[in-house]
């Protein structure tokens, strides 16, 4: 009967479905991290207004983020890469703080996602990034290179 039982609840282990298993996330606990960005910034290519957009930049507890804003109509995303369990989050806001007409100094955006680890979990999150600019001089027009000089995110599990 022994034998029994632990053959029961060993079958039974395997079928439950695997959006009824626990979820490993603690509903209002809260995650901080960091761009981990080398002296100098993190070069985000060309800057073309109303875009804004980095990608992959390493963070300080390993794997990568994508940033993908557009400032116009505070819509975008963030994709994570091996980050924790995030999966990508759609932006909701985005505040810009301007050094001048056409350079954004600091952005805020907060976000919403989904795990990424089958538990059905999800997460809010806010992400403050601050801005460096860099001119050149090619192809007959000046570009501005965006760089990123900070980043902190955020995360609440809900």
């Amino acid at each position: 009967m022994k034998k029994l039982l632990v053959t029961l609840l060993f079958v039974l282990a395997l079928v439950t479905p695997f959006h009824a298993q626990a979820q490993d996330e603690a509903p209002g606990s809260q995650s901080q991290f960091v761009a981990a960005i080398n002296t100098g910034g993190y070069g985000c290519g060309v800057y073309v207004l109303p875009t804004i957009a980095c990608n992959p930049v390493s963070t300080s507890i390993g794997g990568w983020f994508g940033l993908f804003v557009n400032t116009q109509t505070s819509t975008g995303y963030i994709s994570f890469t091996s980050v924790a369990d995030l999966g990508q989050a759609t932006i909701t806001s985005v505040v810009t703080t301007s050094g001048s007409q056409t350079k954004i100094k600091q952005l805020t955006v907060t976000f919403k996602g989904n795990t990424n680890d089958g538990d059905g979990g999800t997460y809010t999150g806010t992400g403050v990034f601050t801005f460096a600019y860099y001119g050149t001089n090619g192809n007959k027009q000046n570009s501005l290179i965006l760089s990123l000089t900070s980043g902190t995110l955020t995360i609440k599990y809900n």
